[in-house]
């Protein structure tokens, strides 16, 4: 989550799961209960907010979905929200091309480790039970949250030292009735957009063509006519990215990620 100390604490003789274990997993752990005191911290009452970071954790990201799922009245909702928002704990994203209606995320990647993970296995974790297997069974789907983010950062990056096909103004994500789009880049001056997926993935040739023939189709439904359109793909490893480039798509995986 880019915290300096976090990263201090990290032992690199141990393996990843080890350090959670120590920093995390474990009763009187360094950061076992830190959100609970960060936020005890500037708050009186933190049980709706714990409530609140739950559900966006778990992936009820719209409005009306955290007031049900922390069963919180969608009248008193907001005024939470915005004190989260103002600590820098959640952030309200919406789509890239205008819209009313926006999506929140937990904008501290260890808050939202935390709730999803530790916060609702801490009966088994108080008992000295060992809870990664259980977190690995969906911490690849918890990864591809953050992948999106880490991918967003990577354009921005290709971006600033002019290796894409243009140079980008705004990104974003792009959503409307049920359909989505990870990653939009747009230049509204020069009318050009690149439309990215973000896949925590290793991908066949084929299965990245099919994802690719998606996203052209979803493109079409952003409602940008006239504009240049440009197309890609970011992945753990894609085969057969070269033939790929030389098709007009752009394909980025974990190898490209130093330059």
């Amino acid at each position: 989550g880019g915290v300096p100390q976090y990263w201090a604490d990290y032992n690199p003789n141990l393996d990843f799961w080890d350090n959670l274990r120590f920093l995390l997993l474990s009763k009187g752990a360094k950061y076992y209960d830190e959100p609970k005191y960060l936020l005890k911290e500037e708050l009186r009452d933190v049980s709706r907010y714990f409530s609140i970071l739950r559900a966006i954790a778990l992936g009820y990201t719209r409005f009306g979905e955290i007031a049900d799922k922390a069963r919180i009245e969608k009248n008193s909702l907001g005024k939470y929200l915005l004190v989260l928002q103002e600590m820098g704990y959640v952030t309200e994203e919406l789509p890239i091309t205008g819209g009313k209606r926006g999506r929140y995320r937990i904008a501290d990647n260890l808050f939202s480790f935390w709730f999803r993970f530790v916060y609702p296995r801490r009966s088994e974790i108080e008992m000295g039970i060992d809870v990664v297997d259980d977190i690995k069974r969906n911490f690849n789907e918890y990864l591809g949250f953050v992948f999106e983010e880490i991918a967003r950062e990577f354009l921005i990056e290709l971006n600033r030292v002019g290796k894409l096909p243009f140079r980008f103004t705004k990104i974003g994500r792009w959503w409307r009735k049920g359909e989505e789009i990870d990653l939009v880049a747009l230049n509204e001056r020069e009318k050009r957009a690149l439309f990215v997926k973000v896949k925590w993935k290793d991908l066949s040739e084929r299965e990245a063509r099919g994802i690719l023939k998606d996203l052209a189709r979803k493109a079409k439904l952003v409602r940008l006519e006239g504009w240049e359109k440009s197309y890609g793909l970011v992945a753990k490893d894609v085969e057969g990215k070269e033939e790929l480039g030389r098709e007009g798509w752009f394909i980025w995986d974990l190898r490209d990620f130093s330059f």
